[in-house]
């Protein structure tokens, strides 16, 4: 019985450093999709500013 207790608390420790190391790897995984999103972003707002740009300039053109 006291056997079989141990052999259930080795399995849990195991499970739970796999878990731990899951963890990480989603909490990296994540920081890679924050990066990504945090340049989407930026090239979006220059891509704005490059469409203001042309239709200050189109503007200027047809007056």
């Amino acid at each position: 019985m006291e056997e079989r207790i141990l052999q259930l608390l080795k399995e849990l420790k195991e499970n739970q450093e796999e878990i731990k190391a899951d963890i990480k790897k989603i909490n990296n995984r994540m920081e890679d999709i924050e990066r990504d999103v945090n340049c989407i972003e930026l090239v979006t707002s220059r891509n704005w500013m490059d469409i203001i740009r042309l239709k200050q300039t189109k503007k200027v053109l047809d007056s």
